[in-house]
């Protein structure tokens, strides 16, 4: 994925996020590899079909059971987040089973 610069997204956050430009990769407190949020330089396809970036309807074709929010769309069971905030996708969010179930 090429070189990294290391930074810490939140100001709570224990371990740094690695910044490889196209994407940032998150770590948990075990210093292992809990989600990867690419931005809207690369492409995302699920079964062929392009799911990032396009649009929610596409996205929720291909993903099956995103809910909408203020903030974009988001696969609980799946672990997969969509940030966009004013309707355009900024970034897709892949982590480990049950990443937003233990957000507090």
């Amino acid at each position: 994925m090429g070189s990294a610069t290391e930074f810490y997204k939140f100001d709570d956050d224990v371990n740094t996020t690695d910044d490889f430009g196209f994407c940032h990769v998150f770590y948990d407190d075990n210093n292992e590899c809990e989600a990867i949020e690419i931005f809207d330089e690369a492409e995302v396809y699920v079964n062929g079909l392009l799911i990032f970036p396009t649009d929610f309807e596409t996205a929720k074709k291909a993903i099956g059971d995103f809910e909408q929010d203020d903030e974009g769309l988001i696969s609980i069971s799946k672990s997969i987040g969509i940030y966009a905030p004013d309707g355009d996708m900024e970034s897709i969010l892949f982590a480990k089973e049950d990443y937003y179930n233990d957000e507090t």
